[in-house]
C-alpha cells in the first residue's frame, strides 16, 4: 500500500513521456524515485515482526 504513490507517479511519467510532455515526465519520475526512497527507508528502519 505504501508503494502505490510511486507506481502512480511512474505511470503518469510514462504517459507524459509518450505524449511528448518531457518536463512533466521528468518531474514525475523524480517524485516516483523520492517516494520509492521514502518507502525503502521506512521498511529498512522498522523492526521485523518475526518470532524466532
Amino acid at each position: 500500500m505504501e508503494i502505490l504513490p510511486s507506481i502512480l507517479f511512474a505511470v503518469i511519467a510514462i504517459w507524459m513521456a509518450s505524449s511528448g510532455r518531457r518536463s512533466i515526465a521528468i518531474v514525475s519520475w523524480v517524485l516516483a524515485l523520492l517516494c520509492m526512497l521514502g518507502v525503502m527507508a521506512f521498511h529498512m528502519d522498522s523492526a521485523l515482526n518475526i518470532s524466532l
